[in-house]
């Protein structure tokens, strides 16, 4: 609903609720004046919403025990009963009239049963609309739940896909080396090293498995490998590892990420300048360090995607602040330096 429905509608029921009090107040007699019943509306009328959208809402919030929200409702309606009767009695002055003690009694009776009357109808108007708010926080709730159901389904459903598909290439690679084992065992080693790395792929995709340094850099020397069976044989690879940080937990594919970027990126054609890759756990930290010439043949768009957007996500998931990430490339020369610290 709207905001000016809303408006349109409390303005409705105000008009209502005075034309039917001043219709019963008229049919039982008065001497109260138009201004007097403007004051009094007035204060029926604060204490109404009042209620409703201050005092219950607050009250609710802050006793706990039922027992003291009643106790602290009978103060604030006997308080709000007082001041009632008190701009009653100042009425009668202001007209110059007394109020006879005989009065008095009736007068406050009338007043307290009135305020009873008031809260009543903010409590139900509060209630309704504090269920109406639960009810729909719940809808929203429920279907927040079933969007996200329906999306881990989904994840789901792709994770098995991703996970046929290696198991596809890893079953045919396996029937063309049977075929090729005699008549070329050359291409028949570039198969063993994909049937590794595809194997190593199929299971790092598995979301209970939880991958390590060690598991990472055996991927990596079977990517190595393999370009070394293609051809590209000068990459200048260093590894050094402490054996405390070998069964650390690290993120799946991020040095495999890298070194295929340097095997698809880097320039292997100058023999004096290879491509290099450092590799470096000691007690202090991780240190990864990725510096090639950029081939040639690259062109302008490409060379500005070499520093992998999903790369930089894995370690800002992984190790947050505890990493530091440098990247620089020029027309020639591409240069990535990362930081892992315990």
């Amino acid at each position: 609903m709207s905001r000016s429905r809303q408006i349109l509608i409390h303005i409705i029921t105000i008009v209502v609720f005075i034309f039917l009090e001043t219709y019963m107040v008229i049919l039982f007699g008065t001497n109260a004046n138009l201004f007097d019943f403007t004051v009094l509306y007035a204060l029926q009328i604060i204490f109404f919403y009042g209620t409703s959208k201050f005092f219950l809402p607050i009250t609710n919030r802050i006793f706990k025990n039922k027992f003291w929200m009643i106790i602290s409702i009978i103060i604030f309606v006997l308080a709000y009963v007082m001041i009632n009767f008190l701009i009653t009695v100042s009425l009668y002055k202001l007209h110059g009239l007394i109020l006879e003690e005989h009065k008095i009694r009736p007068i406050f009776l009338q007043d307290l049963f009135r305020q009873i009357y008031v809260f009543a109808l903010a409590f139900t108007y509060w209630y309704f609309r504090k269920s109406i708010k639960l009810e729909r926080e719940k809808r929203e709730q429920d279907v927040a739940i079933a969007k996200q159901n329906e999306q881990t389904a989904k994840l789901e459903l792709a994770l098995l896909r991703a996970q046929m598909n290696p198991h596809l290439m890893v079953n045919a690679l396996s029937g063309i080396q049977g075929i090729l084992l005699d008549k070329a065992p050359e291409t028949v080693r570039i198969i063993y090293s994909l049937m590794d790395i595809q194997a190593s792929v199929l299971k790092m995709s598995d979301p209970s498995f939880e991958n390590t340094l060690e598991n990472e850099l055996k991927v990596v020397n079977h990517v190595v490998e393999l370009f070394s069976h293609l051809g590209k044989t000068n990459l200048n690879l260093s590894v050094s590892v402490d054996e405390n940080w070998k069964a650390t937990a690290f993120p799946p594919h991020v040095l495999i990420t890298l070194i295929e970027n340097v095997f698809k990126h880097a320039d292997f054609s100058d023999k004096a300048n290879p491509p290099y890759v450092l590799v470096e756990a000691n007690e202090a930290r991780i240190h990864i360090l990725v510096r090639n010439k950029i081939a040639p043949s690259l062109l302008i768009q490409e060379r500005e995607r070499i520093g992998t957007k999903s790369v930089h996500q894995a370690l800002e998931n992984t190790f947050s602040d505890r990493y530091r990430w440098k990247e620089s490339h020029t027309d020639t020369i591409y240069e990535l330096d990362i930081k892992i610290y315990k």
